[in-house]
C-alpha cells in the first residue's frame, strides 16, 4: 500500500490538518464557498507515535506504539489527553511476510490488578485482506463474537468493510469505499501531485470533510496512515464503535 517514488526519501514525520463541512474532492475552497473550518490536526512520527488534537470536538489522544522498533511494532496504546491510564489497546498479528493481517482491539487491564493476557477483553478486530503484491485491498471490521460467542472465528459479525481501489498501475490507493452493514456507503478519495506524492484527500458521506498534509508532499507514505484515514468509525479518531447511536459515533471524520 505505501505510496512511493523511485529514489525518493520517505517522510520521517507527517503532519495533517482536517477540515469539516467541505465539498468532496476539494482541497481549497472558492470565494463563494463556506470558509475552511479546521476540525482536527494529527502528527505521525516515523516510530509510529501519533498525537491527535481536536478542540472543536473536545478530543485529544496520544497513541504510542507497543514497541520502539518501527519495523516490528506489536500494537498501539491510546491515551486520552489528561488521563492517567490508557483507554484502548490494539495488538497486531502479522503474516509470514511480516505484514499486519489482524488488528485486535482490547480494553486495557485494570490498574488495580495484575491481569493476565486473557483478561484483556476483546472489543473488536480488523482483518487486512491483501492482494498478490501484499497491498491491502480490503479492511474488514468485526464488532461481535457471533453466534458461537468466541472471538476470532469465522462467524464473528462484520459491521463494515473497506474496499480499496489502486487505479491503473498505481502503488498507492486512489479511491476507497466504506460499506456499512446497514447499507451506508462512504467514498474516500486521495489526491497526489504529478510525481505521485500524497497531498491530501476527501471523505464524503453525511459529514463531508477533507484533509491535507502540511509537512509537504510525501514520497513514501506509511501503510498505517492509509489504514487510519479509512477507519469506519471516524478515521483516526475512533478506531472502535463507542456505542453511540448510529453506525458511527459523532466526531471528526
Amino acid at each position: 500500500m505505501p505510496a512511493s517514488v523511485a529514489a525518493a526519501a520517505p517522510c520521517e514525520n507527517l503532519s495533517l490538518v482536517f477540515f469539516d463541512n467541505m465539498p468532496a474532492r476539494a482541497l481549497f475552497v472558492q470565494p463563494t464557498e463556506t470558509p475552511q473550518r479546521v476540525s482536527a490536526q494529527m502528527q505521525m512520527s516515523i516510530d509510529g507515535t501519533r498525537s491527535m488534537q481536536s478542540p472543536h470536538w473536545g478530543l485529544g489522544y496520544r497513541v504510542l506504539p507497543s514497541s520502539s522498533d518501527s519495523r516490528n511494532i506489536t500494537g498501539e496504546v491510546y491515551w486520552a489527553v489528561g488521563a492517567d491510564s490508557p483507554s484502548l489497546e490494539s495488538d497486531f498479528q502479522r503474516d509470514s511476510g511480516g505484514r499486519i493481517s489482524r488488528e485486535i482491539l482490547r480494553s486495557p487491564p485494570s490498574r488495580s490488578s495484575a491481569a493476565p493476557e486473557s483478561a484483556r477483553k476483546i472489543l473488536g478486530w480488523y482483518e487486512y485482506v491483501r492482494n498478490d503484491d501484499g497491498r491491502i485491498r480490503e479492511i474488514v471490521y468485526h464488532f461481535s463474537a457471533g453466534p458461537d460467542g468466541v472471538w476470532l472465528t469465522d462467524d464473528d459479525t462484520v459491521l463494515s468493510r473497506v474496499e480499496i481501489d489502486y487505479g491503473l498501475d498505481s502503488a498507492s490507493p486512489q479511491n476507497a469505499t466504506i460499506l456499512y452493514k446497514l447499507g451506508e456507503r462512504v467514498a474516500v478519495h486521495f489526491d497526489y501531485d504529478t510525481g505521485g506524492r500524497l497531498l491530501g484527500g476527501s471523505r464524503e458521506g453525511a459529514f463531508a470533510s477533507v484533509f491535507a498534509l502540511t509537512s509537504g508532499p510525501c514520497a513514501t507514505v506509511p501503510e498505517r496512515l492509509f489504514v487510519l484515514l479509512l477507519g469506519p468509525h471516524g478515521g483516526p479518531w475512533h478506531p472502535i464503535d463507542t456505542g453511540r447511536s448510529g453506525v458511527r459515533p459523532a466526531g471528526p471524520r
